[in-house]
């Protein structure tokens, strides 16, 4: 299983937010290039960089910073927020990143998705399936759409989407566990890669995300916090 630290970006900062509230950022770091570099001294397989400006319209471009980090690391990067066309996506994956992260192309645009799987190869792009009472939300988890989670997944399997990234809105920044029974029916999908995002807080929800299936785990306020550390997660799950 894949322990990936996220590194979320706002106004130039390292932040977490509470079930995707931008109001109320917790600031954890002014240095995401630093931030980045010590979490891949840590152990970590890959990084994972939001832009939330991006993700919630706001006019802050933080490209030279998530280029910074590509650059100063060696581990795999991958880049989602606000990643709304195929010519965005391109640019990423031609400036270093190794996958880009969509949400709401995927459910407002399916024709754009099709164009990226097609142009840039399934292994290259991760579907952020993000929900709420059992509904899909997009647009920075400001807008409900009428799919439930599980029938996205089965939809974007059928055009040739592999990697999917989970979040369980209610759940995300709250240490509060992850949500195992969506996890669970979402890795059993077949020829579904999932990576879980949301509520992780102990070396306890990482073991049982491992037996779950999933293919990698997203952390944040949990290792920000030292609830847990990379190092003693990798102790105890598979690589």
């Amino acid at each position: 299983m894949e322990l990936i630290p996220s590194i979320d970006l706002m106004e130039g900062k390292v932040v977490r937010l509470v079930r995707g509230d931008p109001q109320a950022p917790t600031v954890y770091s002014d240095d995401p290039v630093r931030t980045a570099r010590h979490w891949e001294a840590a152990g970590a397989d890959a990084l994972h960089i939001v832009d939330l400006d991006a993700t919630l319209g706001h006019h802050r471009d933080h490209r030279q910073t998530i280029l910074d980090i590509i650059d100063r690391v060696n581990i795999p990067v991958q880049v989602g927020g606000g990643i709304r066309t195929p010519e965005r996506a391109a640019e990423w994956l031609e400036a270093g990143a190794r996958r880009v992260v969509v949400g709401t192309m995927a459910f407002h645009n399916r024709r754009a998705l099709e164009t990226i799987l097609r142009q840039l190869g399934s292994e290259r792009i991760m579907v952020a399936v993000d929900y709420a009472a059992d509904r899909v939300m997009i647009k920075g988890w400001q807008e409900a759409t009428a799919i439930e989670p599980l029938e996205a997944l089965r939809q974007l399997l059928h055009i040739g989407v592999q990697q999917f990234l989970m979040t369980s809105i209610a759940r995300d920044g709250t240490l509060e566990g992850a949500d195992l029974t969506t996890l669970r029916a979402a890795a059993q999908l077949d020829g579904a890669r999932i990576y879980a995002s949301g509520g992780v807080s102990s070396i306890d929800d990482l073991r049982r995300l491992d037996r779950v299936g999933v293919t990698g785990v997203i952390m944040g306020k949990a290792l920000y916090e030292g609830r847990l550390t990379l190092d003693a997660a990798r102790r105890v799950v598979a690589p």
